[in-house]
């Protein structure tokens, strides 16, 4: 278990605002869901917190064992908002490297259909010889 005085998600200045970025309002709303899912319930005598994510989650036991300790919600929510405040530059895809991608899947795939009917085919001929 992992032990937290003080907040996984702090607010970042540039996002604790909703009016100050356009997706604010969104991630006020993720935020939120992501301390309930894994923050909402304070341990009494301890700084550990747990969320409903964990204790809807003792049907299965073992697979949400990792996820109560790893916090994976918050986690997941520090990531989109580091995400969000780097900008990203989006670049043209390259034509031609699009082309040979299709071009290829569909070489690939006429293959595949050829492999299969010349394996039907045999087959037909060993069941009815």
């Amino acid at each position: 278990m992992i032990k937290n005085p003080k907040p996984i998600m702090p607010q970042s200045p540039q996002l604790s605002s909703t009016t100050t970025h356009p997706k604010g309002a969104s991630l006020q709303r993720l935020r939120k869901f992501s301390r309930l899912l894994d923050n909402a319930i304070g341990i009494p005598g301890t700084s550990f917190r747990v969320g409903l994510d964990p204790i809807l989650g003792l049907i299965p036991v073992l697979g949400d064992l990792f996820d109560f300790a790893w916090k994976a919600n918050t986690k997941n929510m520090a990531l989109l908002e580091a995400h969000l405040q780097v900008p990203q530059t989006s670049q043209k895809a390259n034509r031609w490297f699009i082309f040979l991608l299709l071009a290829g899947l569909f070489i690939f795939s006429v293959g595949v259909v050829s492999l299969s009917v010349l394996l039907i085919r045999l087959l037909v001929r060993l069941v009815s010889s």
